[in-house]
């Protein structure tokens, strides 16, 4: 998660980095995700923030799966 105006650490290396990774290892492998916002945009967020939620999401499904029986 970074902010497109993050003066810190440029949302380009990050989505250039997503990018190399998809090449090498698939799509699908590596979500990268940039919101409006500076560096530390992110403090205030909380588990219920849309796209904090989302990503948690989809992070628990790939590491641990759906929570469904196989």
């Amino acid at each position: 998660m970074y902010g497109k105006e993050d003066w810190v650490v440029p949302c380009e290396h990050t989505v250039y980095f997503g990018k190399a990774w998809e090449n090498k290892f698939g799509n699908g492998t590596v979500v990268t995700k940039v919101e409006s916002g500076e560096h530390g945009f992110d403090a205030n967020a909380t588990l219920e923030t849309p796209w904090r939620k989302d990503g948690l999401e989809d992070v628990t499904k790939a590491w641990i799966g759906d929570g469904k029986a196989q």
